[in-house]
């Protein structure tokens, strides 16, 4: 659907931006299911380099991929880091809280209320098709970690 392409090409942007290529076998379309994320997830787990950091589109495909990776006895941040898209109070009670994309509620509502409302002052009269965008918030917590230079990867034995 129109915000899964969305959310996908925010992913793909950041990765070229990055100077980074786009793995096929590391994108996984889970249709927004929780259980679909766990399944998926031990896919990405059991892949011969698995990844060291994940962005679930939506809260259920964050909560799927946890459980997986808690499952597997592995820890976030420690063996994978994690970005959500929603932010859930649930977020802030994981160990390390999970980093999360925003959306601002209140604005979609009150941005819903209004078309609402101009569509029924302007009955039987053509209204004009037009798309808002409204600004996201990241929300920092524990979930993630600093990308680990070749140095550290030395000294630490771990990627």
């Amino acid at each position: 659907n129109w915000t899964g392409r969305e959310r996908y090409e925010g992913y793909r942007q950041a990765m070229i931006g990055r100077g980074l290529e786009i793995d096929p076998d590391y994108v996984l379309d889970m249709h927004w299911n929780e259980d679909e994320a766990f399944s998926g997830m031990l896919r990405l787990l059991t892949l011969p380099e698995p990844p060291t950091a994940l962005f679930c589109c939506n809260y259920n495909m964050s909560v799927g991929a946890i459980r997986m990776i808690k499952e597997q006895g592995l820890s976030i941040p420690g063996d994978i880091s994690l970005v959500s898209f929603d932010d859930v109070p649930l977020f802030r009670l994981h160990e390390a809280g999970i980093t999360a994309v925003a959306q601002p509620i209140s604005k979609i509502a009150e941005t819903i209320a209004n078309l609402v409302s101009l569509r029924l002052s302007h009955r039987g009269s053509a209204l004009t098709s037009h798309t808002t965008v409204l600004d996201c918030d990241i929300i920092l917590r524990g979930s993630t970690r600093r990308l680990m230079t070749p140095e550290d990867v030395a000294r630490h034995g771990r990627r």
